[in-house]
């Protein structure tokens, strides 16, 4: 007699980084019966966030070993990618129901697995633009990526005396523009700025304080009045989230996804595409002029900013679990 499939499971990394971070979110806020954990490539398994429900697989896990894993699940959901080839065909051969959150720089519209997808969550407009281009679109929804509002702590910011930036480990290739912000401070050389880094940086401008990343994320936005974050590209942007939802209005490029989120069109600075390539695909990357991001940074400083600090927030309350939960709960099936 086959098992009752009676599992919710999400697959991913549980690491100090974004990704690890997100899946850490999705588990605790929805009900899945199951954390199956994969070791990201660079950076330690999290254990403390583990609890009995959590397996620790290996990254090179044999497919009878991953076949038997799975045996009791009926819906999988996974952000970014499937983390093992071929786990979605596999799926779909025991019957269970997948969903995927794709990150846009990481997707591969080619990949034959993903022709065993059930359902694509989109966790950002262009994200949804990309799936519908590429042929994904009767399979895809748009349900913006949550932020927990409990946790990040709103904060009103009342006059901007002081510009903060976070970049965690600073992203493939420097995505988040953090030589771009050292750029602008040299030219608003009497203006302070914050910087939150989870690597030593050099070069440091003297109107500059870095303070290392603590482990819990929220505490990164207890400081600063306006959050500077000239990302090349995001696939989602959680600190542009994260910065927003604390109070902070956030500057960053006028390029999508990251001109989804502000309030107002100030903080949206122009940007000129690049041509790179991202996970041996070719890619966008969009460039802010560090002069345009000084003058932006200048026209900011010193401005009152209680109304762009209540805005931000409630954009974000649109964005909080207790208002997409059940949304989601729908699209993966529970």
């Amino acid at each position: 007699m086959s098992q009752a499939k009676d599992e919710i499971a999400i697959i991913g990394n549980c690491c100090d980084t974004g990704i690890g971070f997100a899946t850490y979110d999705f588990y605790k806020h929805l009900p899945f019966t199951r954390w199956l954990v994969v070791p990201h490539r660079t950076i330690r398994t999290n254990t403390r966030r583990l609890d009995e429900n959590c397996r620790l697989l290996k990254r090179g896990v044999k497919r009878a070993e991953l076949r038997n894993e799975l045996s009791r699940v009926k819906a999988l959901f996974a952000i970014q990618h499937g983390y093992y080839p071929g786990i979605f065909t596999l799926a779909r051969t025991l019957g269970i129901r997948t969903v995927l959150m794709p990150n846009a720089e990481w997707f591969e519209p080619q990949d034959p697995d993903l022709l065993s997808v059930s359902q694509f969550v989109a966790p950002t407009l262009s994200c949804l633009a990309m799936l519908t281009e590429e042929g994904f679109g009767d399979r895809s929804v748009y349900i913006p990526h949550p932020i927990d509002t409990d946790r990040f702590v709103y904060t009103r910011r009342v006059t901007a005396s002081m510009f903060l930036h976070c970049r965690g480990r600073g992203g493939y290739k420097e995505r988040k523009g953090t030589d771009l912000v050292f750029q602008a401070a040299r030219l608003c050389n009497d203006i302070p700025f914050i910087i939150r880094s989870q690597t030593d940086l050099e070069h440091i401008p003297g109107n500059a304080v870095v303070h290392m990343s603590s482990i819990e994320p929220e505490e990164q936005y207890m400081v600063g009045d306006i959050c500077i974050q000239p990302s090349r590209w995001e696939g989602v942007g959680l600190q542009i989230l994260e910065a927003m939802a604390c109070g902070l209005p956030t500057i960053v490029p006028d390029a999508a996804p990251m001109n989804e989120y502000p309030t107002d069109r100030q903080f949206c600075v122009p940007a000129r595409s690049t041509a790179v390539t991202v996970n041996d695909k070719s890619w966008v990357s969009w460039e802010i002029d560090p002069d345009i991001l000084a003058s932006t940074i200048r026209e900011l400083y010193g401005s009152r900013l209680t109304e762009w600090s209540i805005q931000a927030r409630e954009k974000m309350e649109l964005r909080s679990w207790a208002r997409l939960k059940a949304q989601l709960g729908d699209v993966i099936g529970y």
